[in-house]
């Protein structure tokens, strides 16, 4: 295994609408206890205190026989440091930025969203949309595409983990197989230039 390659995917099941509106709390609570965890700052236990000091307790555990831990929600991501102090900071990035890979794996439970594997990486990353962004979610399903919005990375190794607050979904051409062959200098190179091995070697040697 790998940083990041773990995952623990939590959905609540409810089979009627008056469940649905009993769940909507309960992902609430997530969201505060994973920001509190994220800040080491005290938590109140308002709601089913037993049940949730016996969650905080697991996930403070878990963290601690690694680096870090991930929460994330489809509002935000949370960082739980581990055992080293990995600072929250490092172990996660957010900016404006954009992830291009493959489409897979839609759902619209609790909100659209969808998984984009990195095209460098191969690793799947979340994407959060809007309701009023469901066509372009359906367009592109099984594409190579392109997401633009808010991007959170791994720090460790700078992985794209979540893209939230999308802008825009661009599909893209696959790319022709060899057209790496096609690649130019950015400088043309005309007589008289110094040649590209003879550059490489003497600032090897200098």
């Amino acid at each position: 295994m790998h940083p990041g390659s773990a995952t623990i995917s939590l959905t609540a099941e409810t089979a009627t609408p008056a469940a649905a509106a009993k769940a909507e709390p309960v992902v609430a609570d997530f969201d505060r206890i994973g920001q509190a965890l994220g800040r080491n700052a005290p938590l109140s236990y308002s709601l089913a205190p037993q049940r949730v000091r016996k969650v905080v307790a697991g996930l403070q555990a878990l963290a601690h026989t690694m680096e870090y831990v991930r929460l994330a929600t489809h509002s935000a991501d949370y960082v739980v440091p581990g055992h080293n102090g990995f600072e929250p900071g490092r172990a996660l990035r957010v900016s404006l930025g954009a992830v291009t890979g493959q489409v897979q794996m839609m759902t619209n439970r609790s909100g659209l969203r969808f998984n984009l594997y990195a095209q460098i990486h191969d690793k799947a990353g979340d994407c959060y949309l809007q309701s009023e962004q469901k066509e372009l979610m359906r367009a592109a399903w099984g594409q190579r595409t392109r997401a633009s919005g808010t991007v959170s990375r791994e720090g460790v190794l700078d992985l794209p983990a979540a893209v939230r607050q999308i802008l825009n979904i661009e599909a893209q051409e696959e790319p022709m197989i060899g057209s790496f062959r096609q690649a130019r200098g950015v400088i043309p190179w005309q007589p008289g230039y110094e040649k590209h091995e003879t550059a490489l070697r003497r600032l090897r040697d200098s």
